[in-house]
């Protein structure tokens, strides 16, 4: 989903491990692969990232008029649709 190697993720999520926030599981489905879980305190500090995000985003768009947010929205919608079909999707 998020268009990473398996290096990198194996990378990722070993770091997660090492600090916590994450544990690993075999997926019974295929047992080469493995099911990610984040852990109460992984929870607790994605949540507190996420809410410091939002408030940075509601603090810097806090004066801009309501077409200017809607025309940016466009722009992000428009920017994510070419990201996706671009890396996301796989030609025939």
């Amino acid at each position: 989903m998020l268009g990473l190697n398996p290096s990198t993720a194996g990378r990722q999520v070993a770091a997660l491990r090492r600090k916590g926030f994450a544990t690993t599981t075999p997926d019974p489905a295929d047992r080469r692969r493995s099911l990610i879980t984040p852990t109460e305190t992984g929870r607790r500090l994605a949540a507190e990232e996420r809410l410091r995000r939002q408030e940075g985003f509601a603090d810097l768009l806090a004066g801009w008029d309501e077409e200017d947010l809607r025309l940016l929205g466009e722009m992000f919608r428009k920017y994510n649709a070419a990201v996706a079909r671009k890396h996301f999707t796989r030609e025939p």
